[in-house]
């Protein structure tokens, strides 16, 4: 199985043409993790093909500000697929600054409009996944969020859904397979959480080949964007 994607970085110090892009160490870490994730999982196997484009618009480097959806919206709008369009397109920008009903601080530092996102319709605001650049110069964490929005576009939920303050469960995922939190769990410490290194859990970590279940593998490989030779 392979899917193919696009990755289209915004300006930054870091990347500021084509050329750069391709070449820098954090997008290529990244990419690495992304392409680990999913081709070395034996629940998924799936070959990660990525292209790497930019976007010369200093206006989509920062979304925000905080509950204000209109440059996400146009940044999935009016940058449809070039390189390959038949393909997700993933957004890579300086800074995230924004989630819909949440509030400042709640780190959110990725997000996919869609569960699942709709695969080669391109220029609508559900066009794609976006992700905020660590600026760690190794893309381990940049990686993993990659990977997890992926999911998310792929058609996986959150293994165990907080409330915004990360004190209680409001929601599980409905894979079988899936370990998911307690409330009592989550309100000692998200570390006590038995999904808490599983790929769709709703909070970063550093393991850059995070666990997926067989369950989870399903749902990924039936996905109609993923290609079967």
């Amino acid at each position: 199985e392979t899917e193919t994607n696009n990755l289209f970085s915004t300006l930054n110090p870091s990347v500021t043409s084509v050329g750069t892009a391709a070449i820098d160490p954090e997008l290529l870490g990244a990419i690495q993790v992304l392409e680990n994730v999913y081709q070395n999982n034996a629940a998924t196997g799936v070959t990660v093909d990525v292209t790497v484009d930019f976007i010369d618009d200093p206006a989509f480097a920062i979304l925000g500000p905080f509950n204000d959806l209109t440059e996400f919206f146009s940044l999935l709008q009016n940058n449809p697929s070039s390189p390959t369009h038949d393909a997700m397109n993933i957004f890579v920008i300086s800074s995230l600054e924004f989630i819909d009903g949440m509030q400042p601080g709640t780190g959110v530092i990725g997000v996919s409009p869609g569960v699942p996102g709709p695969f080669n319709r391109h220029a609508t605001v559900v066009s794609g996944t976006v992700a905020e650049y660590q600026n760690d110069g190794i893309g381990t964490v940049l990686g993993y969020i990659l990977a997890h929005e992926f999911g998310h576009f792929l058609g996986l939920f959150h293994t165990s859904q907080t409330n915004g303050s990360a004190t209680a469960i409001v929601g599980q995922d409905p894979i079988g397979d899936t370990p998911v939190c307690k409330t009592s769990q989550v309100a000692n410490s998200i570390d006590d959480c038995p999904d808490r290194t599983n790929l769709m859990f709703p909070f970063v970590n550093l393991n850059p080949n995070p666990p997926i279940t067989n369950g989870q593998g399903n749902v990924v490989k039936f996905n109609p964007g993923i290609t079967v030779p």
